[in-house]
């Protein structure tokens, strides 16, 4: 997911972790959170040789970098596949909460070869805000999770997508209720509509 901004949050500098990184340990953190080669996912494929040259230091001393930081639990390296996945990456990098559409994500997911990365980012973002276009890429690869696990965050169009859901439930049961009845409804008023037990049929 390349050509998108991204932001590092400012308390990434009070955590404890961070804060005992030599200064090319910080560097190539960093890297990890913002780089040419990152994704939004907080999985993507990173072939040392690339990060060496991005950063400007040997292939040795990334690879270095990299078991320290696996050590530390800050990531997960595929060896094989030299995919990465930044286990914090939704706490202190871009939280997939808006901006960027499902099949962004998807796309990006596609890209990995290793499930088992996946798997990390998924229990990541159960930390975090996320968006429904995230979640629903994620529960492509994972088809059993469960959105009330998820910290889900509404967006705009989640929330229009809630009220236009929310009315054609309510029409859907005027027109039963006028068919047992005979009689016409009357109109509910905007609060009604949104009434929480009309939201089976939202389109997510």
């Amino acid at each position: 997911m390349q050509n998108y901004s991204r932001s590092v949050k400012s308390h990434l500098w009070s955590s404890r972790t961070f804060h005992r990184l030599s200064a090319i340990e910080k560097a190539v953190y960093l890297y990890l959170l913002t780089g040419p080669v990152t994704s939004d996912t907080s999985v993507y494929l990173m072939p040392l040789d690339q990060a060496a040259l991005d950063v400007g230091v040997s292939i040795e001393e990334i690879e270095r970098i990299i078991k320290h930081f696996e050590e530390l639990e800050l990531v997960v390296y595929d060896w094989d596949e030299e995919e990465i996945c930044v286990i914090d990456y939704f706490q202190f990098g871009t939280s997939p909460i808006g901006g960027l559409n499902y099949e962004m994500y998807s796309k990006d997911f596609d890209k990995i070869n290793s499930k088992e990365l996946i798997g990390y980012a998924k229990e990541s973002a159960k930390r975090a805000d996320i968006s429904m276009a995230f979640f629903a890429a994620l529960q492509d690869v994972y088809p059993e999770i469960c959105e009330d696990d998820y910290p889900i965050r509404a967006t705009e169009k989640t929330a229009k997508d809630m009220r236009e859901a929310a009315k054609r439930g309510r029409k859907k049961i005027s027109e039963r209720r006028k068919k047992v009845t005979g009689k016409e409804e009357v109109k509910p008023t905007e609060k009604e509509e949104m009434s929480p037990e009309l939201y089976d049929d939202l389109p997510f």
